[in-house]
């Protein structure tokens, strides 16, 4: 009988082990909320404009394919300042959208160097942060400030 308990409680210990080491859920974000907090915390120079996913996509070279949701916002050319907040159909998609991204801040540091030299620090300080299946890119005057926004949805 003493056997036949230990056991048991052995095999209670293992699966609550192998149960808690299990896939973590991933954190769902309101990519509409996290948008209102950029906006009221304005860390940009200019207010930034929405524009709808495909327009965004397009601009950033992004394949609508890839995408899920998304909230993107633009300047008005002269800052560098822009965001998008993207969550992709799945990792695979991620992948893809990230490359992208790096491309595009890439060519804007380029083209900001021959056009507004003083936005390309911004460009070079550009936010790009993963997590589960959701991106963040932002390029704006206090980077700070939209990391310490973005690290409160991803609490």
């Amino acid at each position: 009988m003493k056997r036949t308990f230990a056991l048991i409680a052995v095999l209670v210990l293992l699966v609550s082990l192998f149960s808690a080491c299990g896939k973590k859920e991933d954190k769902v974000v309101d990519l509409d909320s996290l948008d209102a907090a950029l906006a009221e915390k304005s860390p940009f120079l200019e207010a930034l404009e929405p524009v709808d996913t495909d327009i965004g996509c397009m601009i950033l070279t992004i394949d609508e394919n890839d995408v899920e949701k998304a909230v993107m916002r633009f300047s008005s050319g002269a800052t560098a300042e822009e965001y998008a907040l993207v969550k992709a159909k799945d990792s695979a998609a991620l992948g893809r959208i990230e490359k992208a991204l790096k491309e595009h801040i890439a060519f804007q540091k380029t083209s900001f160097a021959g056009y507004v030299p003083s936005e390309v620090p911004k460009i070079e300080n550009a936010i790009l942060r993963t997590s589960g299946d959701y991106i963040f890119y932002c390029v704006a005057d206090d980077a700070k400030a939209v990391q310490d926004i973005i690290d409160l949805y991803l609490k």
